[in-house]
């Protein structure tokens, strides 16, 4: 065994169990080291840790708990605790006295696996009941409880085995004398060491990643380009297979009357350029003419020009998706047909007997005029300046009148003459009653 600094208690890792239980075969499932002997068997036992981000040399501290003995945990931050079939009920009181008086960085309780198989046989099933009263047990007391004999798929946490997980949980402690490592090395594991055909398989993963490579050539793609020259011939060829007739003449005529011209109703692809207009105008005609034969239109082609607009609007004239209505008749039966039993929302309609359509007549023989309207306007001046001086004339013998009485009702037949002046016609006998 190599020598083992231990004169750092930080670096160290303290193994706390009862004294039938030996931890050895469990340290050495843990550093990865089935074959592992301790010459002392409680001396403190190496282990390096080497991961991809660092490297640290710590060691493993055993120690029995027993009732009276004393245990010297000072500068320790991780502690495990290892337990067969099932925790003493109560827990040993040295074990709460470490973790509360102490608090620990990492702190694990350990259901670890009996080594002979006879004691494996009599090992009591776990049972969910009694394995939640031993989490809670060890939760009050600040401690993460791991079960060596679970299978990853009832952990949802963290679905890995069970060494793994204390594993990287031992990782995740700051340790004083720990390196880190230059940033993209990476050194294999512990796993990876003990595999012996470790080599073969990473030499045949290397195999199966180039394989599944794609080779990056340009051979293919010249390939692809003559192949594809091949199958679609150029412009030019395609024009040379073109009928020899059609480029026989300059102009030519169809049964239709259109004419086409070389050069000009075909595109640069050979097609006519007239395939989007169906029927050329007469004026279109004419225009291509002049232009194929150096030809003005004369007087002739205008005037059959004009003829011929002429008989398009005659055809054309009553496109308008019904027929005008010309005499009294069409109205008479334009009205019979709005008079509908229904209409488009489902409601019925009142029949209306349509006589005439002769409009609108303005009839005002039965409007009754009010009486004294008819001389409103020869009454009521239209300067209101004598109607004023009247007023305040009136107002002035009113303010004379000591008696208060008598001012009323000489002020109520006041307006009442000059609303009769007005054109209306009011009774105040009750208004003089009251007064």
């Amino acid at each position: 065994m190599t020598d083992v600094d231990t004169s750092r208690p930080g670096s160290s890792i303290l193994v706390l169990h009862s004294p039938t239980l030996d931890p050895h075969p469990f340290i050495g499932r843990l550093i990865a080291s089935p074959s592992f002997v301790q010459d002392d068997p409680v001396g403190p036992i190496p282990w390096r840790i080497d991961n991809k981000y660092y490297t640290a040399d710590v060691h493993f501290r055993l120690q029995e708990l027993l009732h009276e003995s004393p245990v010297s945990a000072e500068d320790i931050g991780v502690v495990l605790y290892l337990f067969d079939t099932a925790p003493p009920d109560p827990l040993p009181a040295m074990l709460t006295r470490l973790i509360v008086n102490q608090p620990r960085d990492i702190a694990l309780a350990i259901r670890v696996t009996l080594e002979s198989p006879e004691e494996s046989l009599d090992e009591a099933p776990r049972t969910e009941q009694a394995w939640e009263d031993v989490e809670e047990a060890f939760d009050e007391l600040g401690m993460e409880v791991v079960d060596e004999l679970a299978s990853p798929e009832d952990d949802d946490e963290r679905p890995i085995p069970p060494l793994e997980a204390v594993r990287q949980t031992l990782m995740t402690h700051m340790w004083p004398n720990m390196v880190r490592k230059p940033v993209g090395v990476r050194m294999p594991s512990a796993a990876e060491e003990l595999d012996p055909q470790g080599d073969d398989s990473e030499v045949g993963r290397e195999e199966e990643e180039e394989a599944s490579s794609f080779p990056v050539t340009f051979q293919k793609e010249a390939a692809a380009e003559q192949r594809t020259d091949a199958l679609f011939p150029s412009l030019s060829e395609l024009r040379a297979q073109l009928p020899a007739a059609s480029s026989a003449f300059g102009a030519r005529g169809d049964p239709s009357g259109k004419v086409h011209v070389e050069g000009e109703d075909e595109d640069e692809y050979g097609n006519d350029s007239d395939n989007d207009n169906d029927e050329m105008t007469a004026l279109d005609r004419l225009d291509v003419l002049g232009e194929a034969f150096g030809l003005e239109p004369g007087p002739e082609e205008y005037a059959r020009l004009d003829e011929w607009l002429d008989d398009e609007e005659e055809d054309h004239g009553h496109d308008y998706g019904f027929m005008p209505l010309e005499d009294e008749e069409d109205h008479i039966e334009f009205g019979e047909y709005q008079d509908v039993e229904e209409d488009i929302t489902g409601h019925r309609i009142v029949p209306r007997d349509i006589e005439t359509l002769d409009g609108f007549e303005d009839d005002f023989s039965g409007l009754a005029v009010p009486p004294g309207r008819a001389s409103l306007g020869q009454t009521i001046p239209l300067d209101p300046t004598p109607l004023l001086l009247h007023l305040q004339s009136i107002r002035a013998e009113l303010m004379a009148v000591e008696d208060e009485d008598e001012r009323r009702v000489r002020a109520g037949r006041e307006v009442e003459a000059v609303m009769r002046g007005f054109g209306m016609d009011l009774d105040f006998g009750d208004l003089e009653g009251e007064v």
